[in-house]
């Protein structure tokens, strides 16, 4: 029986002890903690409110707008772009310095545009490439998207893609 009082108080000794010392810690110094804790003695109750620290990143992307012209047919299309390695490479190709993979290729879609109003599809500013040589499934005049819009993508250009051979790029323009 004493064994067994003796066992009994050992086990609340060793529980206070280590229920206190659980309590009295500082969790709001732990690395990475976002929490407040508050620890009200007379009480022998701890409160965790968790905070949330918001980081903000700013990405600045640059659109370039650039009007290209369908040679054969004297009509032209203006194409917004996002990506910097090739708003560049378009530039080069304006000015001369590049005579290789001049062929604009890009994924069109169904919409009017502020920077293209003349025509009811666009190319998607972020797909736009540029290639050597057009593949025919993808080569079609302006006009004939245009005529032709409901049937793109499913019985010509292949994944939306298209690459008007008979293109030139003219000049960038501000919008």
């Amino acid at each position: 029986m004493k064994l067994q009082i003796f066992i009994i108080l050992m086990l609340l000794l060793v529980n206070i002890l280590f229920v206190g010392a659980i309590v009295s810690k500082d969790y709001s110094k732990c690395e990475g903690s976002n929490n407040i804790v508050t620890h009200d003695a007379s009480k022998e109750e701890v409160e965790v409110k968790k905070t949330t620290t918001t980081t903000t990143t700013t990405t600045t992307t640059t659109a370039a707008y650039f009007l290209m012209k369908d040679i054969v047919n004297d009509d032209e299309i203006v194409v917004k772009m996002t990506n910097q390695n090739e708003i560049e490479y378009a530039r080069s190709i304006i000015a001369g310095r590049v005579i290789d993979n001049i062929q604009l290729v890009g994924k069109i879609n169904a919409g009017v545009q502020p920077w293209n109003p003349n025509w009811k599809y666009y190319i998607e500013p972020s797909s736009i490439r540029f290639i050597s040589n057009s593949h025919p499934e993808c080569n079609v005049t302006y006009k004939y998207l245009e005529k032709n819009l409901r049937l793109a993508c499913r019985a010509f250009l292949p994944k939306c893609y298209w690459c008007p051979s008979n293109t030139k790029l003219l000049r960038e323009i501000s919008f």
